[in-house]
């Protein structure tokens, strides 16, 4: 039996492409970036983790967002719940990012 790719698969980056082309870019050994990358994304988490603010120039800014408890009606079954309060992680791209992801052209 053959797999089928699923149709987003072939429009995926993952870490391992992006280390592979900075990689490629930067004349550097492969490994050597995935380190690097691992440690700058961590090193975001970290700070996400602790509740600061993320602030990367040109590219965009990570905050933590509290989430309230709320309750919730399953309507297959007809039953009610509650979710409990939770901290999850809003993005909101810069202008520069914006830009480059709609292939505009920033006017001078």
């Amino acid at each position: 039996m053959t797999r089928t790719r699923k149709k987003w698969a072939s429009r995926t980056t993952g870490r391992l492409d992006i280390e592979a082309a900075v990689a490629a870019r930067l004349d550097m050994p492969q490994e050597q970036v995935g380190d690097v990358l691992c440690e700058a994304l961590n090193e975001i988490a970290t700070a996400l983790a602790a509740g600061r603010r993320v602030e990367l120039r040109r590219w965009g800014v990570f905050e933590p967002k509290e989430l309230r408890a709320r309750e919730f009606c399953n309507i297959a079954t007809g039953t009610n719940g509650k979710v409990g309060a939770r901290t999850t992680v809003k993005f909101k791209p810069a202008p520069a990012l914006r830009e480059i992801v709609s292939g505009e052209e920033r006017a001078a």
